[in-house]
């Protein structure tokens, strides 16, 4: 089971880092334009006879056009970066399982390319009240093979999985549940969990809200 934690923080830094380097360098290479224009605009002007006539419309001329540029060029590369940034930390939240005759489980994973933070989870089921924790919504006198609940603000790394629920037919006979019995258990796990329902609110780590994931487990 993966979340959370430091690698999650060293993945921001490191995004942050290389968006500050493409930045820097996105100005440096506007400074090396203008600096070529205007050394050949120079140059021409030094073999120019009329220099007088030129200098003041000439002055005025390139200080407004490398102005305009600048401020359009190093918007244009921004928007760009922003871009760029965006998309290499978009999460991509998706519930799944197992549904084996001999073992069970419900699991979130992050199929995108940055940390899924979460804002809020809830599960519910008819006549229960709603949680974060999925095992409180099942009527069964077992002991979990494992169990996770979703607190606001953790956080599913790139590629991560957090097991929510699983219980399997070995764990159930390991708890001195005859197979026949354990084997009716987990298929009336499965008809309970046909009716839960599973909402998630999620952002990336710049704080853009994700697409809520609402539907209803089968």
């Amino acid at each position: 089971m993966r979340y959370l934690s430091k690698p999650v923080f060293n993945y921001v830094e490191q995004n942050t880092l290389q968006l500050f380097n493409y930045q820097t360098a996105t100005i440096v290479k506007i400074h090396q334009k203008i600096s070529e224009k205007l050394t050949l605009f120079w140059l021409f002007l030094n073999k120019t006879k009329n220099w007088d006539k030129i200098t003041n419309i000439s002055t005025a001329a390139i200080a407004l056009s490398a102005l305009i540029f600048s401020v359009f060029s190093f918007k244009t590369q921004l928007d760009q970066a922003e871009r760029i940034s965006i998309a290499n930390v978009k999460p991509l939240l998706r519930v799944h399982g197992e549904k084996y005759t001999n073992l069970k489980s419900i699991q979130i994973s992050n199929y995108g390319s940055g940390p899924a933070v979460i804002s809020s989870a809830s599960f519910c089921r008819l006549k229960k009240e709603c949680t974060n924790n999925i095992v409180e919504l099942f009527d069964l006198p077992v002991i979990w093979d494992d169990y996770y609940n979703m607190p606001a603000k953790m956080a599913i790394p790139p590629q991560g999985n957090v097991v929510l629920v699983k219980l399997s037919l070995e764990n159930l006979k390991n708890n001195n549940i005859q197979e026949d019995k354990a084997l009716k258990i987990l298929k009336e796990w499965q008809k309970q969990k046909s009716e839960i329902t599973v909402r998630v609110i999620y952002k990336d780590i710049l704080g853009n809200i994700q697409p809520e994931m609402s539907f209803r487990l089968k």
